[in-house]
């Protein structure tokens, strides 16, 4: 539960806080390019220690590998 929560907070941090670096347009180069459709989710209320999942899908559209290396929470 605790492991899920701190997941769900690091995912929300790193949306909200832009720690995904984003390609900048170099037209010369590979670059890979996060698209992210969703970039929030709210739960509805629910009952304290009640697991809820939310998955948060991003996708590399550019033409490099997309790495996430660092992820840190608020």
């Amino acid at each position: 539960m605790k492991r899920l929560i701190m997941l769900s907070g690091m995912v929300l941090f790193l949306l909200s806080a832009g720690a995904v670096v984003f390609a900048a347009d170099v037209p010369d180069k590979a670059s890979p390019v996060a698209v992210i459709e969703a970039r929030t989710f709210t739960f509805d209320p629910v009952p304290e220690g009640t697991e809820v999942v939310h998955d948060f899908t991003v996708k590399n559209t550019g033409t490099a590998e997309l790495r996430v290396e660092q992820v840190k929470t608020g």
